[in-house]
């Protein structure tokens, strides 16, 4: 280390040119990582991550949410960025980009590279207690993702969703192209208006239609003229019914004498 004496700041401490200010603790930790990562892609063991999912907020530990085939340590994937940890894919591209931080945060600048270069970045915080968990476990936090990282639960709810709406759709167009049935001939009831219905005729008896009985001469003869009568008082009443009702006035009387 050399002091420096600053012109517009505070005097300071600086490492000398070509000195390695990593610390033991980064170094250690990122070597960790990747072996760790590397062993769980060749399925020689697990490796599992304690993260807390920016989809439904939970912490979470289970295997990493990162696609991969391979894992490398302080390699150059960006203008002038080199992560400390890069995942690869089958054909040789970044994917995930893992910093381990110690003292310093990822810089902002940084941050947004990655975002518009759709790699994901994962911030490791290690400490001494914890570094020998490294190879098998690690803690870290999403910085940011492209698209979204969600744990297991997330994404199997979102599985559902996308069945049960693609079974919805399914549903629908079967509908839409099945043929309709054909309308019904019959009329409608009409509805009801409040009003009584019509009382029903009453069939009143005709002369033709009584027969003599001897035993019953006397019974016949009497329903016989009763129908007669009735017949007469039914031509009454038709005949009548036409008529105007009969004014109001009164005639006067002629005097006589």
């Amino acid at each position: 280390m050399v002091a420096c004496r600053g012109a517009k700041i505070t005097d300071y401490f600086r490492h000398l040119a070509g000195e390695n200010c990593e610390t033991d603790l980064h170094r250690v930790a990122k070597e960790y990582i990747c072996q760790g990562l590397n062993r769980w892609f060749s399925g020689e063991s697990e490796y599992l991550m304690v993260y807390k999912c920016p989809r439904c907020g939970r912490m979470v530990e289970e295997p990493p949410p990162i696609f991969g085939q391979s894992a490398e340590v302080e390699r150059q994937i960006l203008d002038g960025i080199r992560p400390d940890v890069t995942v690869y894919d089958e054909a040789g591209e970044p994917t995930t980009a893992i910093e381990v931080v110690v003292h310093n945060d990822v810089p902002r600048s940084k941050a947004e590279k990655f975002v518009l270069a759709g790699i994901t970045v994962l911030v490791v915080t290690p400490s001494f207690e914890r570094l020998r968990m490294l190879g098998n476990l690690f803690h870290a936090y999403v910085a940011c993702s492209e698209p979204q990282i969600r744990c297991r639960s997330c994404v199997a709810k979102q599985v559902e969703e996308e069945k049960r709406r693609e079974k919805a759709d399914r549903k629908a167009k079967e509908l839409e192209s099945s043929p309709k049935p054909p309308e019904s001939m019959e009329p409608e009831p009409a509805e009801p208006d409040g009003s009584e219905p019509d009382p029903e005729p009453v069939a009143v008896p005709t002369v033709s239609s009584i027969k003599p009985n001897s035993a019953g001469a006397g019974l016949n003869t009497g329903l016989l003229t009763l129908a007669v009568v009735l017949k007469r008082l039914n031509d009454y009443v038709e005949a009548n019914r036409s008529r105007p009702p009969a004014g109001g006035r009164r005639r006067k009387r002629r005097r006589t004498g």
